[in-house]
């Protein structure tokens, strides 16, 4: 019994976080949309950094709200509509995320291995009165501009954003589509343990996702009802989904 109970334990520990422990949890805005359209809608976002290889990052989805972000008003005050903070999540497991997303409605649970390629430059700024030190990267067809910072030796960052010695304060893309904002870090008691959310579906690739939205996008460019196209899908969403 007590060897089962081992082989038991290692199976888990890729998936279970314990809890009882203190964590890092920085709150954040995301932004993101359209320049051309000034469709850009804003959720609360929050990191938690179980330790070096583990953090699931959660976007409260029904916090939406279509004001952009401006250095004024921003964080607390920014008039969010009341959430029961319905989530989507990412799950990171060492160099692999765990998400879910959509094509046409449809839902699809991918796992990622992105890789960054970080540039980091002399350059600095306090954000939460920490001092950041920014970072270039480019990723699936935008540059980004990042600001990370020393915090209790953790490491990581917002979205699918890693690979800094540091945690990752802000980032924004450089054509102004997509940015993420830190408002507040806290340090957390974990009650319960952590697991991946979505361990029990089935996934797909990064590649099979692009390779099946493509599919799609195709598909509606070529489907009209009475002279006009029936449903315009975008190229390019947070990441290039059609070359």
């Amino acid at each position: 019994m007590k060897y089962l109970f081992i082989i038991y334990t290692f199976l888990f520990l890729p998936t279970i976080v314990i809890g009882q422990q203190n964590t890092l949890q920085i709150s954040y805005i995301e932004e993101f949309g359209s320049n051309d359209s000034g469709g850009f809608t804003n959720w609360k976002t929050d990191l938690t950094i179980l330790n070096s290889k583990y953090s699931l990052y959660r976007i409260d989805i029904k916090s939406a709200n279509q004001k952009r972000i401006d250095a004024t008003d921003f964080g607390e005050n920014m008039g969010f509509i009341p959430s029961n903070s319905t989530y989507n999540y990412y799950y990171k497991d060492n160099n692999d995320i765990f998400y879910k997303w959509y094509i046409t409605g449809k839902k699809f649970y991918i796992k990622d291995q992105p890789n960054f390629e970080w540039k980091i430059l002399p350059e600095t700024k306090d954000i939460l009165g920490y001092a950041c030190q920014k970072a270039i990267t480019t990723f699936r067809g935008r540059n980004y501009e990042a600001y990370f910072a020393i915090i209790d030796g953790a490491t990581g960052g917002p979205w699918k954003f890693n690979g800094l010695p540091g945690v990752i304060l802000e980032i924004e893309s450089t054509d102004g589509e997509f940015k993420i904002l830190s408002y507040g870090i806290n340090t957390i008691k974990l009650d319960n343990p952590v697991v991946n959310p979505y361990i029990s579906e089935k996934f797909i690739s990064w590649e099979k996702y692009k390779d099946l939205y493509n599919r799609k996008y195709i598909e509606t460019e070529n489907t009209f009802k009475d002279g006009q196209q029936v449903m315009s899908m975008k190229k390019m969403q947070r990441e290039r989904l059609v070359d």
